[in-house]
């Protein structure tokens, strides 16, 4: 009887060991996955952050006529109102500069007639003064010429001549209607404050993307300082995993040297001439 007890013993202590190793096995192979997910999520979030480019694309400003009547609904008045050097190199210099003055004035002179042709249809419309082809014309250029500087960009520059064509082109469109506003009705409009309106409208929005541009790349520095954290994260996960998998190594090696059956208490007894052990 006591040695059915003893046996019963043997076996139930036999059993809950080896569901104990059981639970920390399936416990490594869990906290194994989790560490090589994290380190993995870890690397890719850093080499993203790392390799992430601010979008410096200066996206092409839209000041437009529509634009312009939005402003005059709810504001009734918008006012706003070289040494020669004889050296052959400063002529060279000289020489060149001119050149690209001509082909600069060239370029710009079909865009500066339908401006002024759009002004002066419209001051027509309106019955107000016509506009000075000199002065739209030296006004135009000096807006280009602080827009290029502006971001250093002379793309801008053209592509501020374009919307004020574009622009000058919808006010001529809309001249008759505006004529028969009164003198001193918010909705009429003068075609010297609406340029003045559209130049300064345009640069507002490129020192708005400009600040955009800023903030983009202080954004991908911040994330490229945080990205070194995340390396450390993964590194330390990556610990875990190598902690783990020993573990279930160890684990491995155990459940092997358990393999062979253990014998009952009542077999070790007759081996041993009726002692449990070795008499």
């Amino acid at each position: 009887m006591s040695a059915i007890a003893d046996e019963s013993i043997v076996h139930a202590s036999v059993k809950i060991e080896r569901q104990f190793f059981t639970l920390v096995r399936w416990f490594g192979l869990l906290v194994t996955a989790l560490a090589l997910v994290g380190v993995v999520v870890s690397c890719l979030v850093a080499v993203g952050k790392m390799t992430s480019k601010a979008n410096e694309h200066m996206r092409q400003p839209t000041a437009t006529y529509a634009d312009y009547m939005q402003v005059k609904e709810h504001d009734q008045a918008v006012h706003t109102t070289a040494n020669v050097d004889d050296t052959l190199e400063r002529k060279e210099q000289e020489a060149a500069k001119a050149a690209a003055e001509v082909e600069y004035l060239r370029r710009l002179k079909p865009h500066l007639d339908l401006i002024l042709n759009n002004l002066t249809l419209y001051a027509a419309k309106v019955d107000v003064g016509k506009p000075s082809a000199q002065a739209v014309g030296d006004y135009v250029r000096r807006n280009m010429t602080e827009i290029s500087s502006i971001n250093n960009n002379e793309d801008l520059a053209w592509g501020y001549v374009d919307s004020l064509e574009k622009a000058s082109t919808d006010l001529t469109a809309d001249g008759e209607r505006i004529a028969k506003f009164g003198i001193n009705d918010a909705r009429r409009v003068r075609w010297d404050e609406f340029i003045a309106w559209h130049a300064n409208a345009f640069k507002e929005q490129i020192v708005q993307e400009k600040r955009r541009i800023n903030g983009e790349n202080i954004r991908i520095a911040e994330e490229k300082a945080s990205a070194l954290f995340n390396l450390y994260a993964a590194g330390g996960a990556f610990a875990v995993f190598v902690t783990a998998t020993i573990l279930l190594v160890l684990l491995r090696i155990e459940r092997n040297t358990r393999a062979t059956p253990i014998k009952s208490v009542s077999e070790q007894k007759n081996k041993n001439g009726g002692c449990p052990v070795e008499c």
